[in-house]
């Protein structure tokens, strides 16, 4: 049996969506945990709705304590061989259990998803497909994939349940964000075995919703980083694999998402971000990059007036785009470089940027929520 568990929180829109996805699985033989996380809204009785109607539903109310606290009731409460999360925003293809329960067992079986933004498809992420089912061949999965979104996520998958039965695997309650990743990080210590499927069988729902990474302080940042450095050691020792390039891209993905407009210029603050950014990755890295050092000058032109020169640079940086913008590190920088131009209020360098970078819609949005720019 498989136990799926749902945390619920103001999801009265789209819970029915997402349940009656799980309750129509073609792979019938399940139990539905819906853990009601003291929602204000209709979501408590839709779920208890569905418990009165199917008696494979069960149905958890607690107090509000964030999705982490919520799913780890969920697996203490689990009497299925096999576990498997899903967000209530989200919503599954009917054959999702059938695929992933198909084939050899695994200690964790793995689908793809599709990113829908407003009801539109945005990306279909996948894994190729693969089955390990050894300990030696485990460090080249993870240097391969780990990166990657699926492997980010606590959905889309599907656990053996005797990882979780000694009570040490569980979501870290204090944390609100990044709690899936640390989750993955402490659960890839434990698994000898894997399979992917490659089907895009899981619908995840898309927001640009920034504003809690951005209000995190670089204190809690830190922390936050602490945490999965630690973790992420521990994998190197586990599997015997050097991740110095999934370390950079946790790192640098972290602070470049807590960079806020209002203290962009703040040298302090930049002080401490690269204090944290050395602290975890020599700093020489950070240091000659040619493509880090080409954004730099930009920056510098940008503030001394000279647009032209600056945008020559841009164009040379963004003719290698396809090489330089893979890195994380890149990645920093120029979200860093865009936000500065719009700070000087150089539209059209930022516009000339965003649009080379990808990067227009999210930046809008960015900007939009700070309300710093008409």
């Amino acid at each position: 049996m498989v136990s799926v568990i749902v945390p619920v929180y103001n999801r009265a829109e789209s819970l029915s969506r997402c349940v009656d996805s799980i309750l129509s699985q073609s792979y019938s033989h399940i139990e539905l945990l819906l853990v009601d996380d003291g929602s204000k809204d209709d979501s408590g009785l839709i779920c208890d709705g569905y418990a009165q109607k199917d008696p494979r539903v069960k149905v958890f109310h607690k107090p509000n304590g964030g999705a982490s606290s919520a799913r780890n009731m969920g697996l203490d409460n689990a009497v299925g061989d096999w576990v498997s999360f899903v967000d209530s925003d989200d919503y599954l293809n009917s054959d999702f259990l059938e695929i992933l329960m198909s084939g050899p067992e695994a200690d964790m079986a793995i689908g793809s998803c599709r990113s829908m933004i407003n009801g539109r498809l945005s990306r279909i992420w996948r894994i190729p497909d693969v089955q390990i089912d050894c300990m030696a061949s485990m460090p080249e999965f993870f240097a391969n994939n780990l990166t990657s979104l699926l492997m980010q996520s606590a959905c889309v998958k599907l656990y053996r349940k005797s990882l979780f039965d000694d009570g040490t695997v569980r979501f870290n309650p204090e944390i609100s964000l990044g709690e899936d990743q640390l989750f993955g990080l402490i659960l890839y210590n434990r698994i000898d075995s894997v399979k992917v499927n490659g089907r895009a069988v899981y619908n995840y729902m898309l927001s640009y919703n920034f504003s809690e990474r951005y209000a995190m302080s670089l204190d809690k940042v830190n922390h936050m980083l602490y945490l999965l450095m630690t973790e992420v050691v521990n994998l190197e020792k586990t599997y015997g694999i050097d991740l110095s390039d999934y370390k950079r891209s946790v790192v640098t993905g972290w602070l470049c998402d807590s960079v806020r407009l209002e203290d962009m210029f703040d040298k302090q603050t930049d002080r401490q971000r690269r204090e944290i950014y050395s602290s975890y990755i020599p700093c020489e890295e950070l240091d000659h990059n040619p493509s880090m050092l080409c954004l730099r000058r930009m920056k510098n032109h940008c503030r001394n007036g000279n647009h032209k020169e600056a945008l020559r640079l841009s164009k040379l940086f963004t003719d290698n785009a396809g090489q330089t913008i893979k890195q994380r590190n890149d990645l920093y920088i120029s979200d860093k470089l865009l936000l500065c131009f719009y700070l000087e209020k150089f539209p059209q360098l930022f516009h000339v940027m965003a649009f080379l970078l990808g990067k227009v819609n999210a930046f809008r949005l960015i900007i939009k929520r700070n309300k710093l720019f008409k």
